[in-house]
């Protein structure tokens, strides 16, 4: 029985989501003519970048990057955990 109502509720929750939709977009729809009054506004996608603005340099390949010895980690981390335990 409860599993009949909670079927119904989200057919019901589904149906008013669509038609919901579908009235939005018929009134977005029905306004064909733009408006006449206000200034036109252009929207670039992505925005001009100015010449002057500074850029990142590009980041290392991994062939050239360097990583550290996995035991300094290792005995950083245990130094740093006996550090806050004697403390």
């Amino acid at each position: 029985m409860a599993g009949q109502n909670l079927i119904r509720i989200a057919a019901l929750a589904l149906g008013l989501s669509t038609l919901s939709f579908a009235a939005g977009v018929a009134g977005d729809l029905s306004s064909i003519d733009p408006p006449r009054s206000g200034q036109r506004v252009v929207l670039r996608i992505p925005p001009e970048i100015p010449a002057d603005t500074p850029r990142a340099h590009p980041l290392l390949s991994t062939s050239s990057a360097e990583a550290a010895p996995e035991s300094a980690v290792r005995r950083a981390r245990h130094a740093e955990r006996q550090r806050l335990v004697e403390a």
